[in-house]
């Protein structure tokens, strides 16, 4: 009788402590991060645009931007990433985004050259939905929108006479830009966290505008696109 029932204790045990075990692991298995994630990111940008005669305001001819180009410029983050759903995160923020153009000429019979480089500065608000997996090394992949305020505009102008004379001028203010155009963007990249709470970013961007950098009372049709490396550091909290 002894022998019987310390068999079904030990039966009973055993059956306690696999029941416990597979509690535990159900238990484990429905946790989901609750972490969210600031991050400053700074990117350098490599900046195309397109420019046609608008045909529903003068129809203005190009002329000599048609001739205009690619410009590089910075721009900067700051944002939070917060889980919705398992490896799926909402991120927004705000941003410094700078879009632009450049232009070069030099005249064929003499020394004369006049250049300019145009930068439309705003203030932007990313909104994505990212994939994002691992601990350690984490990769992200993600797409959204990006409203844009506009902020500043800014020409820095530089020539030379056929004299060798030098001279340079800044035009702050144009007429007729949207003060509010809209974009949509993706990003991808990794972070790798080198404690529990700092992690290391590395990344590259793309952005498009979907809507015209100038007013519908412009002469031109304007909107650019990006693409960009990115860099920063990102806490837990």
């Amino acid at each position: 009788m002894k022998l019987i029932t310390i068999l079904f204790l030990l039966v009973a045990n055993y059956s306690l402590s696999q029941l416990v075990g597979v509690n535990e692991e159900k238990s484990k298995a429905i946790v989901k991060d609750t972490n969210s994630w600031i991050y400053l990111d700074a990117g350098y940008f490599f900046i195309n645009h397109t420019l046609e005669s608008n045909p529903d305001f003068l129809n203005k001819p190009l002329g000599e931007r048609a001739n205009e180009g690619k410009i590089n410029l910075w721009s900067y983050s700051l944002g939070m990433s917060t889980p919705i759903a398992k490896k799926i995160y909402f991120d927004g923020g705000l941003s410094f985004i700078q879009n632009g153009e450049s232009y070069a000429w030099s005249s064929s019979t003499n020394d004369s050259t006049f250049e300019y480089e145009t930068k439309y500065r705003y203030i932007g608000m990313p909104l994505q939905l990212k994939f994002q997996t691992g601990k350690n090394f984490v990769f992200f992949l993600g797409g959204g929108i990006i409203p844009q305020m506009q902020m500043a505009y800014l020409q820095s102008q530089r020539w030379t006479d056929s004299l060798g004379g030098r001279a340079e001028a800044k035009v702050k203010n144009y007429n007729n830009l949207n003060s509010f155009i809209l974009s949509v963007g993706g990003s991808a990249g990794f972070i790798l966290n080198f404690n529990k709470n700092m992690g290391l970013r590395l990344g590259i961007q793309y952005r498009a505008q979907i809507t015209d950098t100038y007013s519908k009372f412009n002469g031109y049709l304007h909107k650019t696109s990006a693409i960009g490396f990115t860099f920063g550091l990102t806490r837990k909290f």
